[in-house]
């Protein structure tokens, strides 16, 4: 009709412009997804934050970060107990040669076997080194000595105890491995370590020492060379024996020990 002004024209479609002005299932849905998004984010933040702080009080003590005395070269860790995870710095030392990974989880699980457990034993770690096979054995519940010669590894090993708090459980003594181990009275330990530096020619002086205070159902671990076979003393059975590269490592026990009747080579 001529004189009648033309209907504005909206910018929106009608289709559009019938969402804006009365919301139908579609809009409804939209609402909703957009809500359970918000929810999700908000969760998954309070979750994040809730696991940062956790692993804060979690946090493991790592003695590596320790100024330790002499040229750090690496780290040996422990693998099972309250000291799990733990890193035991390896300084440049002539004759340390610590214990690879592969045999100390065989050598554990063999004593593991034959103590049946840990709680109330202890062992000696005559020539202790980084620590590993004594910081282990107490890790999983036992008390451990470590020896160790050097003035400037057994402040290192000292220093490793006392931020771990081991207390009782691991104690380091300085001096020579086998005066200090005559200096106990018969009998003392049921586990002893040996893995003296290869070039010492130490292997039968330690096993002496060793047998004089182990326990008569006692254990003795023994590394050393694999290119020669090492004699055991006469009244000692051979349980358990492996070798890796270079090392030969041996679990002896007494003859007359009941554990004698479970000897089987490896």
């Amino acid at each position: 009709m001529q004189g009648q002004a033309p209907e504005p024209v909206s910018e929106l479609e009608p289709g559009v412009r019938q969402v804006f002005r009365k919301p139908g299932a579609a809009g409804l849905r939209l609402g909703l997804f957009l809500f359970g998004i918000s929810v999700f984010l908000v969760l998954l933040l309070a979750k994040e934050k809730n696991h940062n702080t956790v692993m804060k009080k979690k946090r493991i003590f790592d003695p590596s970060s320790l100024p330790t005395r002499g040229k750090k070269t690496g780290a040996v860790r422990i693998f099972a107990g309250k000291w799990k995870r733990t890193p035991l710095p390896v300084i440049d030392l002539d004759g340390l040669r610590p214990t690879g990974n592969r045999i100390r989880e065989t050598v554990f699980d063999w004593l593991t076997f034959l103590l049946g457990g840990y709680s109330g034993k202890r062992a000696l770690d005559m020539f202790a080194g980084s620590g590993a096979l004594g910081l282990e054995f107490a890790s999983r519940g036992g008390t451990s000595v470590l020896i160790e010669r050097d003035p400037q590894n057994a402040r290192n090993l000292s220093d490793v105890c006392a931020k771990l708090k081991a207390g009782d459980d691991a104690v380091v003594r300085r001096g020579d491995s086998l005066t200090l181990t005559r200096s106990y009275p018969e009998r003392s330990f049921d586990v002893v370590f040996i893995d003296p530096p290869f070039a010492a020619g130490l292997h039968q002086s330690a096993l002496s020492a060793a047998a004089r205070v182990l326990t008569d159902d006692g254990l003795i671990y023994l590394e050393s060379p694999s290119e020669h076979e090492m004699p055991v003393p006469e009244d000692f059975a051979v349980l358990r024996s492996g070798s890796s590269g270079a090392v030969r490592y041996q679990l002896l026990a007494r003859k007359a020990s009941p554990l004698a009747d479970l000897a089987k080579e490896d």
